[in-house]
C-alpha cells in the first residue's frame, strides 16, 4: 500500500542544538536520496531500520545532517538547531512533493485513539510534573476506560452505576481544565495591606514594586509559579478603594474584574489595622475567598484573632507563607486525581460529560451514549 508523502519538524520552533525533521511515505527513501552528498554507508534504500548515516543536504558542502531509518518508509534527519536550517531542508522535500504536517497531526495519526492523541497534544504544555503525569496517564488510556465503562454500564441500562463514573469524572474536570492551562489566583484587598509584598514573596522575587504611597499597584500584575505541583498564575492589583482619580479608578476596576474572573480570591487584610467598614464590605463581595491577615509580625502574637477562616502571614519575615501555600492548593485542588484514574482535560470532555449527565438524569441512556461517543 502506498503512503502519501509527509514531512514533519519534530523539535519544538526555537534556538537549539539539534533539530528532527520526519520524512515518512513509500517513496520518502527515494526523495531523501536525491539531497544527500558524501554520504556514508549503503544507500538510503538498502540501510536497515536504526542503521545511521552521516552526509551533507542538497551539495557537497552544504547543512551536515544525520539520517536514520526508523521504519521502512519513515526517516529521521537530524540537523543543526535553529529555524533556519529546519526550514530549508522541509521546503526543499516540501519542493519536491511532500506534504507539511504540524507535530500534532503526526501524534493525531499514530496515537491509539483520539483521546491519546489529545493527552499526548496536551503533555506537551504541561508545566509540572504532577500535571504531566495526569496526561500521561490519560494517553495511557485512564480516560478512555472510564468512558467505556460508564458507556457498558449504560448498555445495560444501568443508568446508576454510569451516573456515578461520569460524577467522578467531572468532578475531576474541574482539576483537568489546569493541567496545561493555570489556576488564576488574585490578591486583593484594601491599599497598603502588603499585597505586593506578599506576591514577591510567593514567588521569590521582586515582580511587584513596594511603596508605602497608597496606589503605588495600578495595574494587574501577573507571576507564573508552582504551589504544591499544580501551575498558578498569581495577580497583583491595586488596592480596592473610592478614588477620584481616574487612573487610579481604573486600576481599582481593573483589579475588581480580576478578582471576579479567578479560581480564588486571597483577600489580604493588615494585621495591625483595626478591621473596617471597607473590610467589611470586601469580605461580603468575595464570600468564598481565602482571608489573609498580613504584617503579623507587626504586633503581639496574643493579639491576633484565631480565626481558623483566616491564614496569618507575614511577607516581611516569612511567618505563615507555608500555611498559606498550603490553604491554596486545597481550595484549588481539593481532592487530587489518583494515580491512574480518568481526568477530563480539554472543554469539550467536560461538556460531553455533563450532557451525559444531564441525559441520564432524563433516563435518556441512548442520548447519554451518544454523548460519549463523540469523545472517541
Amino acid at each position: 500500500m502506498n503512503r502519501s508523502l509527509t514531512v514533519c519538524a519534530l523539535t519544538p520552533s526555537g534556538r537549539g542544538a539539534v533539530a528532527t525533521i520526519q520524512l515518512a511515505g513509500s517513496t520518502a527513501h527515494g526523495l531523501i536520496g536525491r539531497f544527500l552528498h558524501h554520504a556514508t554507508g549503503p544507500s538510503v534504500a538498502e540501510s536497515t531500520i536504526g542503521q545511521i548515516r552521516l552526509a551533507a543536504w542538497g551539495k557537497p558542502n552544504g547543512e551536515r545532517i544525520v539520517v536514520c531509518r526508523q521504519e521502512p518508509d519513515v526517516f529521521e534527519i537530524h540537523c543543526h538547531g535553529g529555524m533556519a536550517a529546519v526550514d530549508a531542508i522541509v521546503q526543499d522535500l516540501v519542493d519536491c512533493g511532500a506534504t507539511r504536517l504540524d507535530w500534532p497531526d503526526i501524534v493525531t495519526v499514530e496515537a491509539a485513539d483520539r483521546i491519546s492523541a489529545q493527552a499526548l497534544v496536551a503533555l506537551s504544555a504541561a508545566r509540572t510534573e504532577r500535571t504531566a503525569a495526569i496526561l500521561l496517564d490519560q494517553s495511557r488510556g485512564a480516560l478512555r476506560q472510564e468512558l467505556r465503562a460508564a458507556q457498558l454500564a449504560l448498555a445495560q441500562n444501568d443508568l446508576s452505576v454510569a451516573g456515578v463514573l461520569l460524577r467522578g469524572l467531572a468532578e475531576r474536570g474541574t482539576i483537568g481544565l489546569h493541567l496545561t492551562a493555570p489556576f488564576c489566583v488574585t490578591l486583593a484587598g484594601p491599599p497598603n495591606v502588603g499585597k505586593s509584598s506578599l506576591i514577591n514573596a510567593l514567588v521569590g522575587y521582586a515582580r511587584s514594586i513596594v511603596h508605602n504611597e497608597p496606589g503605588t499597584t495600578r495595574d494587574v500584575l501577573t507571576a507564573q509559579t508552582a504551589i504544591d505541583g499544580w501551575p498558578v498564575e498569581l495577580s497583583d492589583t491595586a488596592g480596592m478603594r473610592d478614588s477620584n482619580d481616574p487612573l487610579g479608578q481604573a486600576g481599582v476596576e481593573r483589579a475588581q474584574s480580576a478578582a471576579q474572573a479567578c479560581d480564588l480570591v486571597l483577600l489580604v487584610r493588615d494585621a495591625s489595622a483595626d478591621v473596617t467598614a471597607s473590610d467589611l464590605e470586601l469580605q461580603a463581595a468575595f464570600p468564598s475567598a481565602l482571608r489573609v491577615l498580613n504584617k503579623c509580625d507587626l504586633i503581639e502574637a496574643q493579639n491576633l484573632a484565631m480565626d481558623q477562616d483566616v491564614v496569618q502571614t507575614s511577607a516581611l519575615s516569612g511567618a505563615g507563607l507555608d500555611e498559606l501555600l498550603a490553604a491554596i492548593a486545597r481550595r484549588l485542588a481539593p481532592a487530587t486525581p489518583a494515580p491512574g484514574v480518568g481526568v477530563p482535560f480539554t472543554p469539550k470532555q467536560l461538556a460531553a460529560i455533563e450532557c451525559a449527565l444531564a441525559a441520564i438524569e432524563s433516563s435518556d441512556a441512548m442520548l447519554a451514549n451518544a454523548k460519549l461517543d463523540a469523545l472517541h
